[in-house]
């Protein structure tokens, strides 16, 4: 089934920083998630992600999270986007309006097989996966790799220290209401939030 496009940002970027782990670890689970989000494997994301993940030794949550960039409002644009970064780098002189007409026919094809489907080895499914992706063709599939390899990379590279700095903010802040609310029932006084951002207050 395609998955669901109703999705609630914050909750969910919320969830990414809530979780229970190092700020590092989250931050490479997210790296790696958002590199995976940006390559054409529709329908495996939040495997591949997974497997990564737990490769890496990193947060296995995350990671598979980040699968959720890529929808079906978000997915035309962002690998038309990298075909033609793709196109660009290796002077591909194909047609750009024809191939993201074919990309959009496959990725609505390839949007109806569910990880369900991977993981239960159904092979029908799978195989209309594969068709899709061989039917595409290498004038389509390697500029398309290549731009999405290339715009995966700078975003997950870039996301890391972005993510390390959000989640130390995140507990931060959550840390200074729980200490604000319960001076508040106490009647005791505040003490200051330690400005390394871990979360611990200051003596």
């Amino acid at each position: 089934m395609v998955r669901s496009v109703h999705i609630n940002g914050r909750k969910w970027f919320r969830k990414v920083l809530g979780l229970n782990d190092t700020p590092e670890s989250i931050a490479a689970s997210t790296a790696i998630g958002i590199f995976v989000a940006w390559t054409p494997t529709i329908g495996i994301q939040m495997i591949i992600s997974f497997a990564l993940c737990a490769v890496a030794r990193v947060n296995r949550i995350a990671g598979p999270l980040m699968a959720w960039i890529t929808n079906p409002v978000t997915i035309p644009p962002i690998f038309y986007f990298n075909y033609l970064v793709g196109s660009w780098i290796l002077h591909s002189e194909g047609d750009a309006g024809t191939a993201g007409k074919r990309m959009d026919a496959a990725w609505e094809t390839m949007g109806t097989v569910s990880m369900w489907d991977f993981l239960t080895f159904n092979g029908p499914q799978i195989n209309k996966w594969f068709d899709e992706m061989l039917h595409l063709g290498a004038e389509i599939m390697v500029p398309l790799m290549v731009g999405s390899i290339l715009v995966g990379l700078v975003l997950g590279l870039a996301a890391y220290p972005l993510t390390v700095r959000a989640v130390r903010a995140f507990r931060a802040a959550r840390q200074k209401r729980g200490v604000f609310w319960k001076a508040h029932a106490t009647g005791a006084h505040l003490p200051a939030v330690s400005p390394a951002g871990n979360g611990e207050p200051t003596a």
